[in-house]
């Protein structure tokens, strides 16, 4: 089968990412050689002099970046009726994302993050998880179907509908590639229980460390192999 035609639905979060830059206000303030922060006055106005506007989110980044690779990409999440959602739907349309499969909350808004950049490059981010962490379970149906993959980032804890995705992906032949986040590590066991159903495991370092045991990468690797055929640990700048 050739990459154009192959079908991925990511599966998890989109939200709207506004980073502001170029100001003096965000200059670090060090406590403590290992320690600083972005101090702002209570009352003040601060003068911010770059504005970018961004479509973040694990589901809907691995979306675009399919969709670059040429495969025919599909997002399925939950945004809200609003300018965000708005702004969000328009960017993945000009990547080529499929958004046929989005679904929408009534009392939720579009997540939204603002990012405070500072000349250094570290940054402060301000965030309003919204619709992407409420999740219903009739809104993530595969029965009418036929992708050949489904990529699933942090789904905010809920294991009831990751077995959900899981069961009907297996059932319709779907292979699984599954990112879980931080709280889905936090209940270990009932995650363990899932990774039975997976053909690839992506995680880092730290979050292998939440699932296996082991000294090295190799060990980690090679004991995440008793859940999963293929699993990929990133390890920051060691690659």
């Amino acid at each position: 089968m050739s990459g154009r035609h192959t079908k991925i639905i990511s599966v998890g979060a989109a939200v709207q990412d506004v980073f502001l830059s170029n100001s003096p206000e965000f200059k670090a303030v060090s406590e403590r050689p290992d320690e600083s922060f972005i101090q702002l006055e209570l009352g003040a106005k601060a003068d911010v002099n770059n504005i970018t506007f961004s479509t973040g989110g694990g589901a809907s980044n691995a979306a675009v970046t399919f969709a670059r690779q040429g495969l025919h990409s599909i997002f399925m999440g939950t945004i809200g009726h609003d300018p965000a959602g708005m702004a969000v739907l328009n960017s993945l349309d000009q990547e080529n994302v499929d958004t046929s499969l989005v679904s929408y909350s009534y009392s939720y808004k579009t997540g939204y993050s603002v990012l405070l950049l500072a000349p250094s490059g570290e940054r402060t981010i301000l965030t309003y998880r919204g619709a992407s962490t409420h999740y219903h379970k009739k809104d993530f149906n595969l029965e009418a179907l036929d992708a050949d993959w489904l990529y699933v980032s942090t789904l905010s804890g809920n294991l009831e509908l990751l077995y959900s995705l899981f069961s009907q992906a297996k059932a319709r032949g779907i292979k699984i590639m599954f990112n879980p986040g931080k709280r889905e590590l936090a209940q270990r066991e009932k995650l363990v229980a899932l990774l039975e159903d997976v053909d690839v495991l992506c995680v880092n370092r730290d979050e292998i460390q939440q699932i296996v045991e082991g000294a090295s990468l190799e060990e980690l690797v090679r004991h995440g192999h008793h859940y999963c055929p293929v699993v990929i640990v990133s390890d920051g700048p060691n690659g």
